[in-house]
């Protein structure tokens, strides 16, 4: 059987959204008002997903307004002046387009400017405890918490501090490996977001050659790696992607040059985005590579999901091995909804019954590359 899951982010309420921006702003008037509100919006999106279908739930991210710069609020050190990451690669190519939408190059955020350590570890605690709860009420049977990687986290909040970036990722795994092992404790799968094994090419790294990318690719799992010592890898995954935006992406990373160095992970799941047009195709990629026995396969999002399912499936040969993922909404970062709730439930809904259909077809490949799809 294939398992549904999603990445993370679900749409908030839309009386949450401008408590969650005067959170980040540091201007919330009720903070015990907005963590009940966090609460119950937590439980809200439990049950939905479980009424959609979803095999493995978490919180939605609810009280989070970033899934990446969120740890600025719980660690120190983050007191830096505001500054944002470069523009895109394929964006500088396009600077009409560029201008006409508001991009990651468009955010200020504060950056590093001291040691870093935990100065607020109730509020992971805090969020552990609203989503157990949340859960147990819902009867949810496997329940999934995000965090964000060393190697992402660097990447919005920049480094003004240690005297390397390799320095600035090694302190940021030391202290976010407690985050890492709560989650596990709790008796949630850990996910890990990162976009910076993928999508960092294009911005962040985009003056590198493909060589250098991967040494930097291989630097940041080392540094993960040392932050999950000792937890077990069937408890967590990788999440890996080049962004949720609008865009060209041509300038984008192929799966099929990193996905060696991502397979050295920890980490047993390893999810990869799919939906953008850009990577579609690169399913194919696992008809060359074969995943390590221990490793899980973590399918794909997007309109074909069917059809990658059954080819993805056929390729890991024990279907308990893929799951179906769906999108991300990261609506509460620019404090107003981009994907409406109701379109994102239809999505999720249509994710399940995509998983019934990889279930019955069977995918034959003939030699041109064609598809014929046959019912079993």
């Amino acid at each position: 059987m294939i398992r549904t899951t999603h990445t993370g982010s679900l749409p908030r309420p839309d009386d949450l959204l401008p408590l969650l921006q005067q959170a980040d702003e540091g201007r919330l008037a009720d903070r015990a008002a907005f963590e009940a509100r966090v609460r119950r919006a937590v439980e809200e999106i439990v049950q939905k997903q479980r009424a959609l279908g979803i095999d493995i739930v978490n919180d939605g991210e609810q009280g989070k307004i970033d899934y990446s710069t969120y740890i600025k609020d719980r660690l120190r050190g983050f007191e830096g002046e505001g500054a944002a990451p470069p523009l895109g690669a394929d964006l500088k190519e396009f600077p009409e387009f560029a201008a006409r939408r508001p991009t990651a190059a468009s955010t200020k955020r504060p950056t590093c400017s001291g040691p870093i350590a935990w100065k607020d570890w109730n509020a992971v605690e805090r969020e552990i405890q609203t989503l157990k709860r949340a859960s147990e009420a819902s009867g949810s049977g496997e329940v999934f918490m995000t965090s964000v990687s060393p190697g992402q986290a660097a990447r919005f909040l920049l480094n003004r501090y240690y005297p390397t970036h390799e320095a600035y990722v090694a302190a940021l795994a030391d202290v976010l490996k407690r985050e890492y092992a709560a989650i596990v404790d709790a008796g949630f799968v850990l996910q890990i977001d990162c976009p910076d094994l993928a999508s960092g090419r294009n911005n962040q790294f985009q003056d590198l050659t493909l060589e250098q990318f991967r040494r930097v690719v291989a630097g940041h799992i080392e540094a993960l790696n040392h932050a999950v010592a000792g937890l077990p890898p069937e408890r967590m995954r990788l999440h890996v992607c080049w962004g949720n935006y609008e865009g060209p992406h041509h300038r984008d990373v192929p799966l099929r040059d990193i996905v060696d160095l991502l397979l050295t992970a920890r980490p047993a799941g390893l999810s990869v985005e799919g939906a953008n047009p850009r990577h579609a195709h690169e399913w194919a990629v696992f008809e060359e590579v074969k995943l390590p026995e221990e490793r899980a396969g973590l399918g794909p999002q997007g309109r074909v999901r069917a059809v990658r399912a059954a080819a993805l499936r056929r390729q890991l040969a024990e279907p308990h091995r893929l799951g179906a993922f769906g999108g991300v909404d990261r609506t509460g970062r620019l404090g107003k909804r981009v994907v409406l709730e109701d379109i994102r439930c239809i999505k999720e809904r249509a994710k399940a019954v995509e998983v019934i259909l990889a279930d019955r077809i069977k995918l034959v490949v003939v030699a041109l590359g064609t598809t014929d799809l046959q019912p079993q």
